[in-house]
């Protein structure tokens, strides 16, 4: 596909608000079993041996690349995204988690390679800059975990894993988001929850009180993830 027939074209059909609600809905289903939480921690080691980075499987990477595994597959389904095309509308700059899957049996997007990957991200970023926020005193670009296309607007997804503690720096967590809801037509905070605590996550109603409507926020409580 050429990035002229790309511009042309819409895929995933829907406004942004509505997007992020319906991909909230998606999320607070998938409470992930202990023996989901192995299989994609597993993967995501040996995606960060193959690429030949750090040996470690960070707590929100392994829920990013669950929830994320998740998200593409409905969007893909929902609004039929041929294969080829997933790149282009719902990606990242995150390496590690873009092959990671827990139901390779059902899903078909761990077949897209790394390399398509790449370009589809690279044409993402041409056609929209915003996905990458310059700040003060930074060279490199601040990014959310995942982008979604939709309407010719960026919607951005963010992924947080909290223990017993909560949110630990809540205004740090703050800054962070209101530069997404600045720059993209709308945004979604989706925290994983390991210490099951669910609704009493320290700093979420704090959050919520900060940006309102503004910032989707959806909490989902799952088994603890190691840090290593």
């Amino acid at each position: 596909m050429k990035l002229g027939d790309i511009e042309r074209n819409t895929l995933i059909n829907v406004q942004p608000a509505a997007l992020v609600a319906e991909v909230g809905r998606v999320i607070e289903k998938a409470t992930p079993s202990e023996q989901d939480v192995f299989e994609v921690r597993r993967q995501v080691l040996a995606r960060q041996a193959h690429l030949g980075l750090q040996d470690r499987a960070a707590p929100e990477c392994v829920a990013e690349s669950f929830f994320r595994c998740l998200v593409i597959d409905h969007l893909q389904c929902h609004y039929r995204v041929a294969l080829e095309e997933i790149p282009d509308w719902i990606n990242s700059s995150h390496t590690a988690t873009r092959r990671v899957c827990s139901t390779p049996s059902r899903h078909s997007h761990h077949h897209i390679a790394d390399t398509d990957w790449a370009e589809g991200w690279r044409r993402l970023q041409h056609r929209h800059p915003e996905v990458n926020v310059y700040v003060p005193r930074r060279r490199s670009a601040k990014r959310a975990d995942l982008y979604l296309v939709t309407s010719d607007k960026v919607v951005s997804v963010e992924f947080k894993y909290v223990g017993q503690h909560g949110l630990r720096d809540v205004p740090a967590c703050a800054g962070q988001m209101r530069r997404y809801v600045e720059k993209h037509a709308a945004t979604l905070l989706a925290i994983y929850d390991g210490a099951n605590k669910g609704s009493e996550v320290r700093g979420v109603d704090q959050l919520r009180s900060l940006f309102g409507p503004a910032l989707s926020v959806v909490v989902v409580s799952g088994p603890a993830i190691p840090a290593r």
